[in-house]
């Protein structure tokens, strides 16, 4: 499996050089028969020797060719070919598990690839390096490797399919070291290049390997949903032997989640496909399964048929070529072994030999028919003892149906009775339903209309995102800013509660910070905090009773940032929620604490906001958000949690911010697959 995996990756994925649509390898055989020059020999047999290497159509003819290049490479000392050599070779060894020699080779390959300074070869060799060292349960070396590969794919244009499958092999090693968050990183990093390539197979191999993590994980639900969505990708490329593959994995789901019933269903048709395609790696996986499903069921015949049929293919696997001479001497040894006995039996009495015949064929056709009678009375006792059985759940389900049907004219005659009084109150809820909805899209198109533009942002900061996902049609949630002829505020917001009353207090809060900020031009974040604290409290309490008092409030990050385009002075004053932001001088995510204490209208101790001033270098990234994003959960009740939300940013810092959106929201939904947004969420990046 592991070997048809690689190749797999060789032929799907390949970074490499591509074969020509019809190979015939015939012709090329035959121009090595005649005298040629040793260039274009060399070229042949680098040709022949992948044709029958990458395929695993002949993997002995692959590596003799190979070797043979390799062989006049060296004497004609032709760098280009000599490296190709060694790549074949590596190959051809991977074909037969013999890793040593596969290792040797692609450390040659590699060598040689980065003097002569190839680096889409310097790349696949890297993968190569990746693939084996995970073969060998040497993990650390595999994610050094695959690391390695990706930073060298920086220095190739068009290197989609190099990162992806580079990605896709850091994902594979996280996921053998249980590392399962770092193994979903890149996984879902290989589906995006994968989408954006329309690449059907990658999408679907990293949709199988996000739904082996998530079985791993007991994610039940996620990783049925992944290993459908590959499913349907395999059958629109009409790749049928990765097919098996998910058909396969599914049937594990299923059996890890003991419904045996549907694990059966997919091993059974993973077994027929497995067996059209002739491939027996895909055979002896489902054979496995179905014998585990029919030792569950104590079906131990069945189970024992399947057990024998993943053993002989397992032997067969492991010495094919043995067996095949052992068949052949076998064979000889049979011929021979009759040839000397019907020189004997010419020897004895022909009449004797035919009187034995004739008595054996009569012997056998009797004890033939009698089986056949026998076999024929077993089918008839049989059928009658269906035919009794259906005889009597008819009889049953007959009394059933005319029960059922006396209880439904009872329940038919109560609906028409009622239908009249439903589609009356039915009309007016509709009515009032649609009152509704307008109004709360007319508020959504205010609330819209307060939230800074495009603009103020492209002519304040290098680059920006926003992630803004309300919970309902309007929000709890806004974000503001404010410039000036030295500063520029920007403040991050989630006000009590979401939906209408969370939006209208966003409303208020907007409107207080334009008042504090820009008529009353108080410039020190702790102090508009503590103002706008004041004012909300003014604003509410003065037409609340005791009786009746609600405590509206607000969490809030504000910020206050220089102009200065080198050394940016950042002061920063924050309500319960902190600020995240990345050193563009030491490549480290950071984080500023906050005040322990949300803005609110009643309170009976109230703390004054302090603020913290830091300088930081161009290209500094700041991430201002609300709670909604770290507190989703998913359907096990887990949520997301602020050091995983942390550590997401930290992994994908490094990226553009278009990319770095594009990550949180993907992994924001498929955590959330399956359950309700619980907040609204915001978040917002700025790179300085």
């Amino acid at each position: 499996m592991k070997r048809l995996i690689f190749l797999f990756f060789n032929l799907c994925l390949s970074i490499s050089y591509a074969q020509p649509t019809e190979f015939k390898a015939d012709s090329l055989e035959k121009i090595l028969e005649t005298r040629i020059a040793d260039t274009l020999r060399t070229g042949i047999l680098l040709q022949l020797s992948k044709h029958y290497g990458w395929s695993g159509a002949n993997p002995k003819l692959a590596l003799q060719y190979a070797q043979e290049a390799l062989k006049i490479s060296e004497k004609t000392k032709d760098t280009a070919r000599l490296v190709m050599a060694y790549k074949h070779l590596s190959t051809a060894y991977s074909n037969f598990s013999n890793y040593s020699q596969m290792l040797q080779y692609a450390f040659k390959t590699l060598s040689l690839a980065e003097k002569i300074n190839d680096k889409l070869l310097t790349a696949n060799t890297l993968y190569d390096l990746s693939f084996v060292y995970r073969l060998q349960k040497e993990y650390d070396n595999a994610i050094l490797y695959a690391q390695k590969g990706l930073a060298a794919c920086t220095q190739l244009e068009n290197n989609e399919k190099v990162r992806m499958i580079l990605t896709k092999a850091l994902g594979d090693a996280y996921s053998k070291q249980q590392k399962y968050d770092s193994a979903l990183f890149y996984f879902y990093q290989t589906r995006s290049f994968a989408q954006k390539m329309q690449e059907y197979v990658s999408l679907a191999s990293s949709h199988n390997a996000i739904g082996i993590v998530e079985r791993e994980r007991k994610h039940y639900d996620s990783a049925k949903w992944h290993h459908e969505q590959a499913l349907a990708f395999y059958q629109k490329s009409k790749f049928n032997g990765a097919e098996v593959i998910t058909l396969n994995n599914l049937a594990m789901l299923f059996l890890a989640q003991n419904k045996i019933s549907e694990s059966e269903r997919y091993a059974t048709e993973a077994f027929l496909k497995a067996q059209n395609i002739k491939v027996l790696e895909f055979i002896k996986t489902s054979a496995d399964i179905l014998y585990q499903i029919n030792q569950q069921k104590g079906n131990f015949e069945q189970s024992l048929l399947y057990f024998q049929t993943a053993t002989s293919i397992k032997d067969s696997l492991f010495s094919a070529e043995k067996s095949k001479a052992i068949s052949e001497m076998q064979a000889n040894y049979d011929f021979e072994k009759q040839e000397q006995e019907i020189a004997l039996l010419n020897k004895d009495n022909a009449l004797q030999n035919t009187i034995l015949l004739a008595l054996g064929a009569t012997l056998a056709l009797i004890v033939g028919i009698l089986g056949l009678v026998y076999k024929a009375s077993l089918q008839r006792k049989r059928a009658n003892e269906v035919l009794k059985e259906k005889n009597r759940k008819i009889e049953i389900q007959n009394y059933e149906i005319l029960s059922q049907h006396q209880e439904l004219q009872q329940q038919q005659e109560e609906i028409i009775a009622q239908k009249d009084y439903i589609e009356k109150t039915n009309q007016e809820l509709s009515e009032k339903n649609k009152t509704v909805e307008d109004s709360i899209l007319a508020a959504r198109s205010i609330q819209y209309a307060l939230l800074p533009q495009k603009k103020i942002f492209l002519e304040s900061f290098t680059d920006y995102f926003i992630v803004y996902k309300p919970k309902d049609v309007v929000s709890g949630d806004f974000y503001w800013s404010y410039t000036d002829e030295h500063n520029i505020y920007l403040a991050v917001v989630d006000c009590t509660g979401h939906g209408v009353p969370g939006a209208f207090t966003s409303i208020v809060g907007s409107m207080l910070l334009n008042r504090i900020v820009g008529i009353y031009h108080i410039d020190k974040p702790a102090e508009i905090l503590n103002q706008l604290q004041n004012e909300l409290s003014k604003l509410i309490v003065q037409n609340q009773s005791e009786e009746i008092k609600s405590d509206i409030g607000m969490d809030i990050i504000l910020l206050r940032i220089s102009k200065n385009k080198e050394n940016i002075k950042l002061t920063f004053a924050g309500a319960k929620r902190p600020l995240f932001y990345y050193d563009s001088a030491d490549k480290k995510l950071k984080s500023l604490i906050p005040t322990r204490q949300s803005i609110k209208t009643w309170h009976d101790k109230p703390k004054f906001f302090g603020e913290q001033e830091i300088t930081l270098s161009k290209d500094s990234i700041l991430y201002l958000s609300t709670d909604g994003f770290p507190d989703q959960n998913n359907l096990q009740r887990e949520s997301i949690g602020s050091s995983r939300f942390a550590q997401i940013l930290e992994q994908c810092a490094h990226l553009d911010l278009a990319e770095q959106k594009n990550v949180l929201e993907t992994f924001f939904e498929n955590h959330k697959r399956g359950t309700l947004q619980r907040d609204d969420v915001l978040v917002l990046g700025i790179r300085l």
